[in-house]
C-alpha cells in the first residue's frame, strides 16, 4: 500500500474527514473539515466519497513526498505548490486541479495568498484507523486522524485503495468561482438563538458592528476583536449544549463562534448562530480579516442550505455513480 511522508508538516496539518456526529452527550465534538465544502469538492474531483480523509492545512502548507504513484487536488485556501521530482524538474500544481504524482516525487506547499485552510486530498484518501465513526482528529480528546495530534516531520500516511472506474476531473472556471465565492463571504448570516435575549442588546449590537478575526483563533473557536459588546451582568449562566457556528459572548466581551473543536458544553451565553452554509467561510477567515454579521430567520437558513447544496452538486457531480458520503 502506498503512503504519503511528511517532511515539513506547515503550521497546522492534521487528518480531517467530515466529522463524527451524535456524540456530544459523552463530550465528543465532531472535529472534521472546518470548511467542508472545500473538502467535498477535492474529493469529487478525484472520484472519492465526500467522506473520506485529506490533510487539512492552516496558514501555510507543508512538503510532502510520495512513494507511490497517486492522485492529488489542493481545495481550499489559495496555496502556491509545486511538485519536484527525484531528478530535479519542477512542476507547478494548479490550484483545484487533479493531477497524478508519481513515486519519489515531492509536493511542496506554500503560505495562503487567500483564506485559511486547504485541503490536500488523495485519491483513495489518508487510510487512518476509524475512530467512534471518523477518521477525523480530535485535537482536544487527543484520538483519531494520525495518533490523535497534529502532523510532525517523520510521519506516515497510509493512502486508501483508489476507487476504480473513475477518471480525474478537471473542474470548470464556473465551478472554481461558485466555490471561492461561497468560501469567501466576509458577512456572515446569523440567526437568533434561544438565548439570545439572556444578553439584552448584545444580538443588535452583533449585527450593527465590524470586527476582526483574532491570531488567537483555533479549530475550537473563531475568536473575534476590534469590538467589544458588554455585558450587564457576569455573562456566566448554567452550562448547555453549544451548538456548531453558535456565537458565544464571554465575560470579556469579544465573540466567539464556536467550530468543529469546540467544548460540547458552555456556561457562557450563545447569544447567536450562523447558518449552516456559513460555517465554510468562517472556517476561510484569516487573522484581521473584517467580518460582519446578517441576521436571517431560520427559513432563509433552511432555503439557503437546501440552494447550496443543489449548486454544489451542479458543481462538483458525483464520479461514475460513487456514493457522495460512503467511506
Amino acid at each position: 500500500m502506498s503512503c504519503l511522508r511528511v517532511t515539513q508538516p506547515g503550521l497546522m496539518s492534521t487528518v480531517q474527514d467530515m466529522g463524527r456526529f451524535g456524540h456530544s452527550s459523552i463530550g465528543v465534538p465532531e472535529s472534521g473539515a472546518v470548511d467542508s465544502l472545500s473538502l467535498r469538492a477535492g474529493n469529487r474531483l478525484l472520484g472519492n466519497a465526500d467522506q473520506a480523509a485529506a490533510i487539512e492545512m492552516t496558514l501555510t502548507g507543508g512538503e510532502f513526498e510520495f512513494d507511490g504513484d497517486a492522485a492529488i487536488v489542493l481545495a481550499g485556501a489559495a496555496m502556491p505548490a509545486r511538485i519536484r521530482s527525484a531528478s530535479g524538474p519542477v512542476r507547478e500544481l494548479p490550484h483545484g486541479a487533479s493531477v497524478t504524482i508519481s513515486a519519489g516525487e515531492t509536493l511542496t506547499i506554500g503560505p495562503a495568498s487567500t483564506g485559511c485552510r486547504a485541503y490536500l486530498c488523495v485519491r483513495g484518501g489518508i487510510d487512518v484507523p476509524i475512530v467512534i465513526g471518523s477518521r477525523s482528529t480530535c485535537l482536544p480528546g487527543g484520538f483519531g486522524g494520525h495518533a490523535g495530534r497534529p502532523l510532525r516531520a517523520g510521519d506516515a500516511l497510509k493512502l486508501g485503495r483508489m476507487p476504480t472506474g473513475v477518471t480525474l476531473r478537471a473542474p470548470s472556471a464556473e465551478a472554481l468561482a461558485w466555490l471561492h465565492a461561497r468560501v469567501s463571504r466576509r458577512t456572515i448570516r446569523v440567526t437568533r438563538s434561544a438565548q439570545t435575549d439572556a444578553v439584552p442588546g448584545a444580538f443588535e449590537r452583533l449585527v450593527s458592528s465590524a470586527f476582526r478575526a483574532s491570531p488567537h483563533s483555533d479549530r475550537a473557536g473563531l475568536r473575534l476583536g476590534g469590538t467589544r459588546i458588554e455585558l450587564s451582568q457576569s455573562g456566566r449562566m448554567i452550562s448547555e449544549g453549544t451548538p456548531l457556528g453558535g456565537v458565544q459572548l464571554p465575560e470579556g466581551g469579544e465573540p466567539i463562534i464556536l467550530l468543529q473543536d469546540r467544548p460540547t458544553t458552555g456556561g457562557y451565553p450563545v447569544i447567536a448562530c450562523v447558518i449552516g452554509a456559513d460555517i465554510a467561510a468562517v472556517g476561510q477567515l484569516r487573522p484581521g480579516d473584517e467580518v460582519r454579521f446578517e441576521e436571517v430567520s431560520i427559513e432563509v437558513a433552511r432555503g439557503a442550505w437546501r440552494e447550496q447544496e443543489g449548486e454544489f452538486d451542479r458543481c462538483f457531480p458525483v464520479s461514475n455513480g460513487q456514493p457522495p458520503r460512503g467511506r
